[in-house]
């Protein structure tokens, strides 16, 4: 059996960073609980409040919560319909599946005129002969009752019928008598919650010792092999996803981690999962069901990180790659490489072209083909005709 603590709600409002004084919703199904308290006193604000499939008995201590919107006490052992007069916000109740057989205490929700919303649905008063126009009539604000909306002609026939509904009601209340004692009541379902409960520890031991004797051989194995019990790359790593829940296995953006992205659920407690991340695996025990999923690379356990989504409240893991650093490094060498080719090929050809270029002036074997090229370039042709000139004297 569960108790309603402090450290219970800070847990259930993860959603809100543990922060109860201005804590708005807060779900506490499935939890055992048997009483209802500490609410009020914690958070003041709520609005919105799940307590469905529990072990609680009667409503109270909530009357103080004035800003209560919903309600859902669905599947719990309460008998009678009480202590919600103060709840003045209060807009949709739901009382699915409980063991109230006192139908007249309905009109305790009279002063809570925000009341639109009522089910009733699967208690012992939903089979009186005229239990809805009963409801409809004493219930003047509601809008819909157990999922059905309420016409104006209905309700007008269970105001004019009210008066003889409730002695109708008084007389087969009386009539009744100990015909209850064999139907099923609060105290039974305790009795059948029990005997579920030894059957789910009787079979959760043989899981447990398999679960013992898989950890101390897998100890053992790594004891003789590696002292963190590494999985090397022969042994088979099976895929396991009991919980089926969805998932994705992703890359950073720069590609040096791998990123699990696991769909646990919102309102899951983050004291409920295991994680173990291995080298080539990575492995999440949720609530005894089993997540575990190879890795295409191997990773660096003791560098990652995990966290939870405040918005989704999904696992995400982040695996360092284990080669990332090799990686890094690779590069400058072969680019360090590359350059110093660079430069020596560099070096050859410019030389050559030097030469082969602009040859140096002071080269006799290469300053005569130069100047009789200059040389030819600018002779000009000889005439063909020829003047004598008698001033001129001949030659000798």
């Amino acid at each position: 059996m569960v108790k309603i603590t402090e450290e219970l709600i800070r847990k259930r409002a993860e959603h809100n960073e543990g922060i109860l004084s201005n804590l708005k919703e807060v779900t506490l199904h499935q939890f055992d609980i048997e009483k209802i308290e500490n609410l009020a006193q914690l958070c003041r604000h709520l609005e919105i409040l799940f307590l469905q499939c529990n072990l609680i008995s009667k409503i109270e201590n909530l009357s103080k919560l004035k800003e209560l919107q919903y309600l859902n006490l669905a599947i719990n052992n309460i008998q009678r319909i009480e202590n919600l007069e103060g709840c003045e916000s209060l807009n949709k109740l739901d009382l699915t599946c409980n063991f109230i057989s006192d139908l007249l205490s309905v009109e305790s929700l009279k002063g809570n005129f925000n009341l639109k919303e009522l089910y009733l649905v699967g208690n012992p008063c939903a089979q009186f002969k005229d239990y809805r126009k009963f409801v409809v009539g004493t219930l003047t604000q509601l809008e819909v009752l157990d999922g059905t909306e309420i016409s104006r002609t209905e309700r007008l026939e269970a105001l004019q019928e009210l008066p003889d509904i409730i002695k109708r009601i008084e007389r087969e209340i009386k009539g009744l008598g100990d015909k209850n004692s064999d139907s099923f009541t609060p105290d039974e379902r305790l009795k059948v919650y029990k005997e579920l409960q030894e059957k789910r520890d009787q079979k959760s031991e043989p899981d447990k010792k398999s679960q013992e004797s898989q950890n101390s051989e897998t100890s053992n194995n790594g004891s003789t092999t590696a002292n963190n019990n590494k999985v090397t790359e022969t042994d088979k790593i099976r895929g396991m996803n009991q919980g089926k829940w969805e998932f994705a296995l992703t890359e950073s953006e720069n590609g040096d981690a791998l990123l699990l992205d696991l769909a646990v659920g919102k309102f899951l407690d983050t004291s409920l999962i295991s994680l173990d991340v291995q080298p080539l695996y990575v492995k999440i025990v949720i609530k005894n069901s089993v997540f575990q999923l190879p890795l295409p690379e191997e990773v660096c356990p003791d560098k990652g990180n995990a966290k939870r989504s405040q918005m989704t409240g999904n696992l995400l893991v982040s695996m360092p790659k284990a080669k990332q650093s090799v990686l890094k490094k690779a590069p400058t060498v072969t680019q360090n490489k590359q350059q110093t080719g660079q430069m020596e090929n560099s070096k050859v050809v410019s030389i050559k072209d030097i030469v082969k270029k602009k040859p140096p002036e002071w080269s006799p074997q290469l300053l005569t083909p130069y100047a009789t090229t200059q040389h030819n370039e600018t002779k000009k042709p000889e005439s063909t005709e020829s003047i004598d000139d008698s001033e001129v004297p001949p030659l000798e």
